[in-house]
């Protein structure tokens, strides 16, 4: 079972995609059937080949959109949580741009195409790299990290997998709008305090 969702338009500010302004975003989630261990049919009241299917989808707790700042180390996590218990699984995928119908055939035939990268950008590197920059890297627990020398709007994409007993069951894709600006030292009664590292927080019970 595909469920999808497609709106134009994105920012024309992104940097890492060609057309951006004329580009749009494609939201996408599969449910698949679930067979119980010692079982042959699926976990519903349908088929292998129409399935109802049985799942819930993970939450997130966080917003998906990042802020970050050039030349610092940034780390942010999806915090994804499956109510189901699943297993989930993250990795970062190439963004949609559009859904296209083809009604020239019979039955009309449906396809999704991806946004075409800018040079110097792809699928396994959607930030900024080399001088002064780390590239991004997206742990299977769906934390983000990385540092960019550059600044501007990124596109990216990732894919939510939920697994069960060894099973695919579930997949999501989420678009993650990307905001990393030049931030600026204070100037004037607070410049004197400001330090060019990172916050250290800890937590006591």
């Amino acid at each position: 079972l595909h469920f999808t969702w497609d709106e134009c338009c994105r920012s024309s500010s992104i940097t890492n995609i060609a057309n951006s302004g004329g580009t749009g975003y494609v939201l996408r989630a599969t449910m698949y059937p679930y067979i119980p261990p010692g079982s042959t049919t699926p976990l519903t009241s349908g088929t292998l080949s129409n399935p109802t299917c049985y799942d819930s989808s993970p939450d997130f707790l966080v917003d998906p959109a990042v802020r970050a700042c050039t030349g610092y180390e940034t780390a942010y996590n999806l915090e994804g949580f499956d109510s189901d218990y699943d297993s989930i699984h993250f990795s970062i995928v190439q963004p949609m741009d559009k859904i296209v119908v083809d009604t020239t055939v019979s039955p009309p035939t449906t396809s999704i195409l991806p946004v075409t990268w800018n040079t110097g950008y792809s699928t396994s590197s959607p930030f900024p790299s080399g001088a002064n920059s780390t590239a991004a890297n997206l742990s299977n627990d769906g934390e983000l990290t990385f540092k960019s020398a550059l600044s501007g709007i990124f596109a990216l994409a990732v894919k939510v997998e939920a697994w069960r007993s060894s099973q695919l069951i579930s997949t999501i894709h989420r678009d993650l709008p990307m905001y990393i600006a030049n931030c600026t030292p204070p100037t004037g009664l607070c410049s004197a305090a400001y330090q060019s590292n990172s916050p250290d927080v800890s937590f006591q019970a």
